[in-house]
């Protein structure tokens, strides 16, 4: 063959390798055309090609072959994680790749509050749009932490769930081991328990502190505790009525000794921490104040008093 026409024919090949080489390495680490910050969304279980479609619908690259490249390359798709993704706007396509193999740096809150039901905190999570509804099990009442939790979009209602009770059994795991000696409950489902109505009966610490521990002495003399928020549980009301107290259930604490058989509610960390650090009193009886607080007395005969001095200045 002529000498020329070797050297041609290599000129040439290398001239194609030289430029496809450039193109390829402009398509992979040449930054983006978005002039503000770019965000993806990535669903659980999307495919290659939806992902390929986002990268250039968000004009990190505009070739798809390049992108899918790239993505099957060291098994880059499968590190790839769900949620929302704010990306640089100057972002290449293998910066870009990187950054949504992390953890998605966008996340949405939910806030369980002290004192809320089970039902009322699945409700809150069923009706929010950016988790995804995997599981119609009930949530025990008790068992979550309130708080304010932060999740990547798509987290699956049962992670979540997960997350939560593990954070309360943490916290119950950590402070029962360091209960006061005053606290006379055996168990932390019994701690949970009595947390769960003294969070319905006070929202000052030391006020939960001291109705721990009288709700504790009820319990060592065998008296009935008494509750109204017990007797309201399940009732779907606000105000207790007379004819409420009357009830036979498990829960109304007017007609039956001892604990509820379930927690009433999801009590905070601070009732947690005032039934198993109470203050100790002579102090076996409490009224509403009707202004946030509560007015205690040492016996029935007061109490009365108080009750009656109360209701006139409603």
């Amino acid at each position: 063959m002529n000498k020329k026409i070797l050297i041609s024919i290599s000129f040439t090949v290398f001239t194609f390798a030289f430029f496809t080489g450039i193109f390829f390495y402009r398509s992979i680490f040449s930054n983006s055309e978005y002039q503000s910050s770019i965000i993806i969304e990535i669903g659980q279980g999307e495919s290659i090609n939806s992902v390929t479609e986002k990268i250039i619908k968000a004009k990190i690259s505009t070739n798809k072959f390049i992108v899918r490249m790239m993505l099957n390359r060291n098994a880059n798709f499968d590190k790839i994680k769900y949620g929302e993704f704010s990306l640089p706007n100057e972002v290449s396509l293998y910066d870009a790749i990187k950054l949504l193999s992390k953890a998605p740096n966008i996340f949405h809150k939910i806030t369980i509050i002290e004192g809320e039901n089970s039902d009322d905190v699945v409700n809150k999570i069923n009706s929010d749009s950016n988790i995804n509804n995997d599981t119609e099990n009930p949530i025990d009442e008790g068992t979550l932490l309130p708080d304010t939790y932060c999740f990547a979009k798509h987290t699956s209602k049962s992670s979540l769930i997960k997350l939560i009770q593990n954070k309360q059994q943490e916290y119950i795991d950590r402070e029962f081991q360091n209960k006061s000696e005053l606290c006379t409950l055996n168990t932390k489902e019994d701690v949970i328990k009595l947390a769960s109505i003294v969070e319905k009966e006070s929202s000052i610490l030391r006020e939960k502190q001291l109705i721990a521990y009288i709700y504790m002495q009820r319990l060592r003399k065998g008296m009935r505790l008494q509750s109204c928020p017990t007797a309201l549980y399940k009732t779907n009301k606000s105000v207790l009525l007379i004819n409420d107290t009357k009830v036979v259930n498990e829960y109304n604490t007017y007609r039956m000794k001892g604990l509820p058989v379930t927690p009433i509610c999801n009590p905070g960390r601070d009732s947690i921490y005032a039934v198993l650090h109470p203050i100790a009193s002579n102090f076996l009886f409490f009224v509403s104040n009707k202004k946030g607080g509560n007015i205690f007395s040492s016996n029935f005969t007061d109490h009365k008093k108080v009750k009656q001095v109360v209701k006139k200045y409603q």
